[in-house]
């Protein structure tokens, strides 16, 4: 079943089926090729409680923006695409254990290896309060789209207390903790309306801008970033969870919208780039993959069984309804990374 308001979409690409031309796919995929051969040889040979210590949240995006690379620009076959996701899942499963149980000696298991790591918190790149819970949101997206139960587990263990912990830097304000029990109760599948309601009064109040002003310490940037970045997520939220009457197409339509404005107008303007299809931003992977409204959608479908209208690039309609191999199925017999392999479907 579709989504049963469904529109007739139109949709604004600033990245294209034939943006990388066949000799390019050909050469950025040796590049890339070259680069996870080596990440998972270097894994294998590291000093795995250093490792983790030091590299796994950096190790989490190494694997997403592959994927992003990989299967969205050079159109890699779905199993390549999902072992990358898989691998950012599992290592995003054991840094939120070892973030949870800072201070203390813990025994952890990652892609079936046994070892001691003393954990504590060495990221300097999380010191404002919205990384911490993007980094969350994002980590956890990723485990819904690969279907990782282990890592879903462990990140909605997370509570205040530890996005609350400090990496040298501000401390969180209440507008990331009021989205952060926003977010975790939808994914989580919250269910009962008296709390769906009261999850939802306290991010409304912050929509207004003079408010959203203050909740960010009158940071324009944050301020922006909410706007186009976070409450479009509110409003998905809020139609599947039957709170508005507007069609889930003209939701997640309006979030990719918002999405490119934000890439395309506000980001540039903050470092004097040039702006709209010439944006430099807009190959950032946020931009070229919308990772949390695809597993926002993903829990929907496979609760309701209702998804948008529409195929995209941005949010592909495979990984919504999990008609990709099995994240278990690509860890038992993992794909092959070189040419013949990778190129074998475009």
């Amino acid at each position: 079943m579709r989504n049963k308001h469904s529109t007739s979409v139109e949709q604004r690409h600033h990245h294209l089926d034939n943006y990388r031309s066949p000799d390019l796919i050909r050469e950025f995929s040796k590049v890339f090729i070259d680069s996870i051969n080596h990440n998972l040889e270097g894994r294998c040979e590291a000093d795995l409680p250093t490792y983790f210590q030091h590299y796994a949240p950096k190790a989490v995006e190494y694997w997403l923006e592959k994927y992003i690379e990989c299967t969205v620009l050079n159109h890699w076959p779905r199993e390549h695409g999902m072992f990358m996701l898989a691998q950012a899942s599992e290592l995003a499963r054991g840094h939120w254990f070892m973030h949870r149980h800072q201070g203390k000696t813990l025994d952890v298991s990652v892609f079936d290896r046994l070892f001691q790591v003393e954990a504590r918190a060495v990221r300097r790149d999380l010191d404002n309060s919205e990384d911490r819970l993007t980094a969350w949101l994002t980590n956890i997206s990723v485990a819904v789209l690969c279907n990782d139960q282990a890592a879903l587990d462990e990140m909605f263990k997370v509570e205040h207390k530890d996005l609350c912990q400090s990496f040298e830097g501000q401390p969180i304000r209440d507008i990331e903790l009021a989205f952060f029990d926003l977010f975790r109760a939808f994914l989580i599948g919250e269910s009962d309306r008296q709390r769906q309601i009261q999850l939802m009064k306290a991010v409304i109040p912050v929509l207004t801008d003079e408010i959203l002003i203050e909740a960010c310490d009158g940071g324009e940037y944050w301020q922006d970033f909410y706007q186009w970045l976070r409450f479009p997520l509110y409003s998905i939220i809020s139609v599947c969870w039957g709170f508005e009457d507007t069609s889930l197409d003209d939701a997640v339509t309006a979030a990719m919208d918002a999405n490119y404005e934000y890439y395309a107008e506000v980001e540039p303007l903050q470092y004097h780039e040039p702006t709209g299809e010439k944006s430099p931003y807009l190959l950032e992977n946020d931009a070229m993959f919308h990772t949390i409204t695809t597993a926002f959608l993903a829990v929907h479908y496979q609760r309701t069984n209702q998804t948008i209208s529409f195929d995209s690039k941005y949010v592909p309609l495979w990984l919504v309804k999990g008609e990709g191999p099995s994240r278990e199925d690509v860890l038992a017999n993992p794909p092959v990374f070189d040419l013949e392999h990778v190129l074998s479907q475009t």
